[in-house]
């Protein structure tokens, strides 16, 4: 690590410990991440026609907002780009085809594909 000054045994045992850490810290932030336990994940989505979109995270906040013309509609992968009421920072939720049933994955691509277009000849 570039900010210690010296190659001493304290240096390397310091070096250690923020590996360490730093693991410690990336391996539970993944497992959490990829388990959808985090309290920001989202459990339920609604859109509608307009494009308007509310998400629901697992600790119960309800996110409402437009979803932006940045939206990616494939057909293994979808990923919403949302801006909530009230904010200018941008919200992305990349949804797989296997974590929705197939009908509603359609559903959605159809919803998000059919609004981008209205969107486009207005």
């Amino acid at each position: 690590m570039a900010w210690l000054p010296s190659e001493s045994a304290s240096a390397s045992v310091l070096k250690a410990l923020a590996a360490i850490v730093i693991g410690a810290y990336a391996v539970g932030t993944l497992r959490r991440w990829s388990t959808r336990t985090a309290p920001s994940s989202i459990v339920s989505i609604k859109l509608s026609v307009d494009l308007r979109i509310a998400l629901t995270e697992r600790c119960g906040r309800r996110v409402e907002g437009k979803v932006l013309p940045d939206t990616y509609v494939g057909g293994w992968l979808t990923t919403i780009v949302m801006r909530p009421d009230g904010t200018r920072v941008s919200r992305r939720v990349a949804i797989l085809y296997d974590m929705l049933a197939v009908d509603d994955f359609r559903r959605l691509r159809v919803l998000l594909r059919l609004g981008k277009e209205r969107e486009s000849n207005a």
